[in-house]
Formats: C-alpha cells, sequence, structure tokens
C-alpha cells in the first residue's frame, strides 16, 4: 500500500485505501517510422505514489455506475460483447466480468499487486460509439502505437477511430494503424489526460461526433479479463496488447509517416483520398450499425460491399 497524499478536496483527499495504483509508462520523444505496426506491448508500467503526473480533472470523477444493479441495467440495453461471425467463434460472456467501480476508483488508476488484470472503459463506447469486446488487431495495434489505455482516449477520437474501421470493413479493406495515423496529428500535453487527435490540414476525414461530448467522464464501468480470455489481449510472452492503464505521456507526432509497401494500404489510401473531407462521423457509425443489425437479423453476415466494388 502507498500513502497517496492529496489535500482536503475531492481531487485532492488524502486516501490510504489499497485502491489501485496509477501506472506511467515512458515514451521516446518521437516514434520511429515502423513503429505503428509493431508486435508487443508498450515499456514496462512504472507504479507511481501521486497523481502529479495526472491532468486534475482525471482524479475529480468517481463513477456513477457504482452499484451492481446499474451495470445490470446498462447491459441489459447495450451489447458490449462481440457476437462470433460464425458458429465455431462464439465469444463466451465468461470470458470478460463488467464491474461497477467503489467511490475511491478513479479511470486513470492502475492494477494493483494482484489480482486479474482489468481495464476501464466509458460506457459511451458501447451506447453511443458501438465499440464491442474483444478488441479488433487494428484497434490494439492504435491503442498501442499512441500508448494509451482505452479510456485516455476522447469519444471523439474514438469515434474516428470506428468509422475508419467500419469504411474499410464496408470496403472488405484491412486497416492498420499506420494507415489510420497518417491523417491525424497527436499532441499530448505535459500531464497524462485525455487525448485527441487532430485532423492534419487539408486532410481531415470526419466531423467530431460530437462538437461538446458532455458527462462521459463519470460514467465508466470495469472490464476484468478472465483467464479464458487471456489470449485476446495478450500475446504468448504475456505481454499486453495494448496498455490497459493509463500512461504519462502518449507518442506524439505532428506527421506519420505514409507507408507504401503495402498494396492494401495504398487501396487503402487510394479510397479515403478519393473521399469529402469531414464526414459525418455520428451518422455513418450509426447507419452502418443499423445495417448490421439487420445483416444479423437475416443472416447475411456483417460486412458489406459498396456497388461497383
Amino acid at each position: 500500500m502507498v500513502e497517496v497524499v492529496r489535500g482536503d478536496d475531492p481531487v485532492n483527499a488524502v486516501d490510504r485505501s489499497d485502491s489501485p495504483l496509477i501506472t506511467v509508462v515512458a515514451r521516446p520523444d518521437s516514434p520511429p517510422a515502423s513503429v505503428g505496426d509493431r508486435p508487443g506491448s508498450p515499456p514496462t508500467a512504472v507504479p507511481l505514489a501521486d497523481f502529479s503526473l495526472v491532468d486534475p480533472s482525471a482524479v475529480e470523477f468517481s463513477s456513477s455506475y457504482d452499484t451492481e444493479k446499474s451495470v445490470a441495467k446498462f447491459l441489459a440495453k447495450y451489447p458490449v460483447l462481440k457476437a462470433g461471425e460464425d458458429s465455431d467463434d462464439s465469444r463466451d460472456p465468461d470470458y470478460f466480468r463488467i464491474l461497477p467501480c467503489g467511490p475511491t476508483e478513479r479511470v486513470c488508476m492502475g492494477r494493483a499487486d494482484a489480482g486479474p488484470p482489468f481495464f476501464y472503459m466509458y460506457t459511451c463506447f458501447f451506447s453511443d460509439l458501438h465499440v464491442s469486446l474483444p478488441f479488433d488487431e487494428f484497434t490494439m495495434g492504435v491503442l498501442r502505437t499512441l500508448n494509451v489505455a482505452p479510456t485516455q482516449v476522447h469519444p471523439n477520437t474514438w469515434a474516428s477511430l470506428q468509422a475508419f474501421r467500419l469504411l474499410c470493413d464496408v470496403m472488405r479493406l484491412r486497416p492498420t494503424p499506420s494507415s489510420f495515423l497518417c491523417y491525424y496529428g497527436s499532441y499530448p500535453g505535459r500531464l497524462a489526460s485525455w487525448l485527441s487527435l487532430a485532423g492534419r490540414p487539408g486532410r481531415v476525414l470526419f466531423d467530431p461526433f460530437a462538437v461538446s461530448y458532455k458527462r462521459f467522464k463519470e460514467r465508466f464501468v470495469k472490464v476484468v479479463i478472465r483467464p479464458e480470455a487471456t489470449a485476446f489481449f495478450f500475446d504468448r510472452a504475456g505481454r499486453s496488447r495494448f496498455p490497459l492503464y493509463w500512461t504519462s505521456q502518449p507518442t506524439g507526432f505532428k506527421f506519420w509517416p505514409r507507408p507504401t509497401e503495402s498494396e492494401e494500404e495504398v487501396e487503402i489510401f487510394s479510397f479515403f483520398d478519393a473521399l469529402p473531407r469531414k464526414l459525418p462521423c455520428r451518422s455513418l457509425i450509426g447507419a452502418y450499425t443499423e445495417l448490421a443489425r439487420w445483416a444479423a437479423i437475416r443472416g447475411t453476415g456483417s460486412r458489406f460491399c459498396c456497388v461497383g466494388r
């Protein structure tokens, strides 16, 4: 147990509980050109004794999902688990435990020395953006490349990631972290906070999902990874496929190098470069989700081809 001295208000209150510690990860000043698709995990996390490297606003909010009843009500309304695409790929709900958060838990906290691995998720990721578990390789690759935990990514950036992935799915293209990130810049602040990718001038793919994304910070749940689901989140060496807990300094870059080695990536760039700029992110995600729902009902699969492709 580490005593964390913070002051008198909710942000600076003294916490002598056994709640998990924050974790931080060091990063190089700039990523090498090939880091975007490198397998593995971020550097070893170093636990902190206080919140000095975290934006105070991230410490301010506890979760409104603080009872089993509130979590159960949410799960009954919104799907969290990704359905298998065939009968041999069923996703066992017991792979994950979606738990409420205690009054002292904060979204930027990390794992204590004991206990199963977990990560936090904002409920808007499920309800608004239709993110599902387990993550695909593309999503984990972007998180790993940016060196951030899921809740460290601002919902508007999560929405852009989702829209990019879904458009690739429509076109039967396999997205890569590099093909997504080359349209953005990353400018993390001095303190660990929510990361928002900035669209490069003249190449902004999507409008924001919400001009002002309100009330997401106090709505998060804990996703506990059971042993049966280890392969979805860890490689054979036991390294996490993306940071489960907040890191101190996400990867920053002004221009991400555009890869040209892969024919598939060249095809991705040809497709997105030909699209109009500032596509309506909210409408794209909503339309795809509705199509996927009807496809599931009709048993026609989860992918859709554009006319003429």
